[in-house]
């Protein structure tokens, strides 16, 4: 009898606590997430933290947080009971707490942005239950965050050498010339600089070279113009995305560098979501030039040689153009070479070629 007694006691026991589980379930839990940073560069490390909170006076044994995030956002020290593959370059990360009465947990991730893009957090999953897994209760959480990763920025010495080499000259064409009258500041020298610019005050004062930084005449223009097509007669999808991507690294760094030195930068690609931006100079102009292109989806919209007609039609003249294709055809020689009688500047960088001659793939 006293068995029966233990075990009708202990069936009870179990019961009960599954009842009153049931019944707080995650009624009394609160839960917040998010990124640390709205803005971030590839290759950058920012934090994601999530803070749960138990209002409960009871504690709840165990409680698990999924959430979806994209591949590139890699989540450092994570162990592989913390993510999960999914589809679709998503990643899946689990989060276990164990929650004591009126108590609340904070615990801050550190992810490495790998790549450019915008990469949103859309909610979460809680899942909880009894002490003995008699009973789970699974709930949804509406927690939205979103971080906007810019392409990286690599310094002019880094770039590869036709880039670089044609950044160079146009510094030094004849057209395209600082207005000596139009003073707005000092800035660090950059190779490229004419020594005659130096701010020797400045120099001795912060002990980095510095140069006087002037306003761009009207005809200290670039424009860059980025082909998301991988070959010719491409259908909307690329087979070679690392290309394009190295395309991208290598459009944000030449309007990085334009804007240090002082020249008007516009950007257009023909890629299915993006716009044409404006020929405009400084720093406001610089982040909004690399928010477009932390946005563009790498799918065609429009063939490349209808975006070159365009500038064809509209007579544009007296522009630095800097062109970044993975393929180059009859057609699209004929536009650069009717660019060129224009008055343009035409400087064109093949993406697959240069890949192949530096051996490094970005994405």
């Amino acid at each position: 009898m006293v068995i029966y007694a233990i075990l009708a006691a202990t069936l009870l026991v179990i019961l009960l606590q599954m009842l009153i589980y049931r019944w707080v379930s995650l009624r009394a839990v609160d839960y917040t997430a998010g990124f640390d940073a709205r803005r971030a560069s590839a290759g950058d490390t920012i934090h994601f933290s999530e803070q749960i909170r138990n209002q409960a006076l009871i504690p709840i044994p165990w409680v698990r947080v999924e959430s979806s995030f994209d591949l590139s956002l890699r989540f450092h020290g994570a162990s592989d009971r913390q993510i999960k593959l999914g589809q679709q370059f998503h990643q899946f990360h689990y989060s276990v707490f164990s929650l004591a009465r009126r108590t609340q947990i904070t615990r801050r991730h550190d992810v490495v942005c790998s790549a450019r893009g915008v990469f949103e957090l859309d909610g979460a999953v809680m899942t909880t239950g009894d002490l003995f897994g008699l009973w789970r209760s699974t709930r949804h959480y509406p927690v939205k965050s979103e971080v906007i990763v810019y392409p990286r920025v690599e310094a002019y010495e880094d770039l590869p050498l036709p880039v670089s080499r044609s950044l160079g000259e146009m510094l030094v064409r004849r057209s395209f010339v600082d207005d000596p009258f139009m003073v707005s500041g000092v800035r660090e020298y950059v190779p490229g600089d004419s020594l005659k610019l130096i701010n020797w005050k400045a120099t001795a004062h912060t002990g980095d070279v510095m140069v006087h930084r002037r306003d761009a005449t009207a005809d200290l223009q670039l424009m860059i113009y980025l082909n998301v097509e991988d070959m010719e007669n491409m259908w909307n999808k690329v087979s070679h995305p690392e290309w394009i991507e190295q395309g991208i690294v290598i459009a944000a760094s030449a309007a990085a560098f334009a804007v240090q030195h002082g020249m008007r930068v516009g950007f257009v690609t023909n890629a299915e979501n993006a716009t044409r931006t404006l020929m405009l100079t400084g720093d406001a102009h610089l982040e909004e030039l690399l928010d477009r292109m932390a946005r563009i989806r790498i799918e065609r919209e429009i063939g490349f040689e209808r975006l070159l007609e365009a500038e064809i039609r509209d007579q544009t003249k007296n522009t630095a153009m800097l062109i970044l294709t993975a393929y180059v055809n009859e057609d699209l020689e004929a536009a650069f070479i009717a660019l060129r009688r224009l008055g343009n500047f035409v400087h064109v960088v093949n993406l697959r070629e240069l890949s192949e001659q530096e051996g490094k793939m970005v994405r």
